[in-house]
């Protein structure tokens, strides 16, 4: 109002931004962290549905995020869903603002009850609503809102008669703003102390897919910074998602992969569980197929796929794959997905955060690593195997299944690819993966 602006419309001039940020990004970063630890110390992850803005308004799988959504509110008492095919096209209308021709100028009648004002205090955003609570009913229950156009204090009178009402005006969905549309940049210390409090937001959720989106997002702030010439120490790469509860949609190099969320909660589900980790086998009772040394056959495309053959004899042999963290394997890994969370390894392998990168590796392949011979000696029954035998092993289940399984392991990879943050195993500074820059060349 100050700048004589059109409020919400257009641009404020790019010193008056400057402004802004300088007086109230610190309690904008500290608010954001707030909130997410209130909603998700609130709630239980089966009584939350996390959406990040990214996935909700994707081209490719908006709409497959919106059915979960939908599904979700569907739990609640009282809430009727639409129906599941309904969903994309709501969607599209919503969000994209590309409602069926049919409906962008039908008005219909509605009685004059429904478009009552709703009680004093009862406003909700829907800008800053991130998670949805099951167990109490959406606000919009509480009262009737009038569905209209744009209903926007002043605006109301724009609608087309006392009783009625436009199903959608899709003008209404165009959030684009007018005015000159400059960068706006953070400083280096800003863009420190949001990574600060995204990692420690990660941090107290290890275990949930909302510590995979600010680490996310904390490797985006990070390369905003390495752009503004700060040097970025120990980002981790983005770690795996091992929650299926609220799991971000797949982008390989910005962009999004040929699979919906929908298919990939549904196969995260099926291989989560991992009786090793779980606490579930005696280490007296279970074999160990180990996997140590650097000797291997041929060279990095061989690797893969004695890895992925290594994973799929445990499927169906009943064993555990073990890992010798000083190995092939963890070059592997580290050298093109799941780099080491560090400048350099010089503090050893205990330190807390290999430790960290230790169990969320394990967690993702259900698999055991070891940092040393000691670590072996619970249990009764190891087996040493080569690289070469992984890569002669022929699977023993049908093929539609094979493809399946070593299609979730080959994105369980590829949703931590390196971005240029970290070391691999030989303390060497991983660089981004190259197949990024082969993509966008197509």
């Amino acid at each position: 109002m100050r700048n004589h602006l059109p409020v919400h419309s257009e641009r404020a001039p790019l010193e008056e931004w400057l402004k802004w940020r300088d007086a109230y990004v610190d309690t904008e970063i500290a608010e954001y962290k707030k909130f997410m630890i209130y909603w998700m110390d609130r709630f239980t992850p089966e009584n939350r549905y996390i959406v990040t803005y990214e996935g909700l308004t994707d081209d490719e799988v908006g709409g497959e995020v919106t059915k979960g959504l939908n599904e979700f509110l569907g739990k609640a008492e009282g809430v009727t869903p639409i129906d599941r095919e309904s969903v994309p096209c709501v969607w599209r209308a919503v969000v994209k603002g590309q409602p069926p021709e049919k409906q962008q100028t039908h008005a219909i009648e509605v009685p004059p009850a429904v478009v009552a004002p709703p009680p004093p205090n009862a406003v909700a955003s829907v800008n800053d609503v991130n998670m949805v609570n099951a167990e109490h009913p959406p606000l919009m229950q509480q009262f009737q809102l009038p569905f209209t156009a744009g209903f926007h204090g002043s605006n109301v009178e724009q609608m087309q008669g006392p009783n009625l009402r436009r199903r959608l005006d899709p003008a209404h969905q165009d959030s684009q703003r007018k005015g000159p549309d400059y960068p706006r940049p953070y400083t280096l210390d800003q863009l420190d102390k949001m990574m600060k409090m995204l990692k420690e937001v990660a941090g107290r959720y290890n275990n949930e897919a909302v510590h995979d989106i600010m680490m996310e997002y904390h490797a985006k702030v990070a390369v905003a910074k390495a752009e503004l010439g700060g040097e970025v120490v120990a980002q981790p790469p983005p770690p795996l998602a091992v929650d299926t509860i609220g799991i971000a949609p797949l982008q390989l190099c910005d962009r999004a992969a040929p699979i919906s969320l929908e298919q990939e909660l549904q196969v995260n589900k099926e291989y989560a569980q991992c009786p090793i980790l779980d606490g579930q086998l005696d280490p007296k009772d279970t074999t160990i197929v180990l996997l140590k040394g650097y000797t291997v056959y041929g060279r990095t495309g061989n690797n893969l796929i004695e890895f992925m053959h290594a994973l799929q004899y445990q499927r169906e042999n009943d064993v555990v794959i073990g890992v010798m963290l000083d190995s092939w394997v963890t070059k592997l890994i580290t050298s093109m997905w799941m780099a080491f969370p560090t400048d350099n390894l010089k503090g050893g392998f205990m330190d807390e955060g290999i430790q960290q990168w230790k169990a969320e590796v394990e967690r993702a392949f259900c698999v055991k690593i070891f940092v040393n011979d000691d670590e072996l000696s619970i249990y009764q029954n190891v087996i040493e195997t080569s690289a070469k035998e992984m890569f002669q092993y022929k699977h023993q289940e049908r093929m539609l299944e094979y493809v399946r399984f070593q299609m979730h392991n080959l994105r369980t990879l590829f949703r931590s690819y390196n971005r240029g943050f970290g070391v691999n195993i030989k303390n060497e500074r991983v660089g981004k993966h190259v197949f990024c820059s082969r993509c966008n060349l197509w």
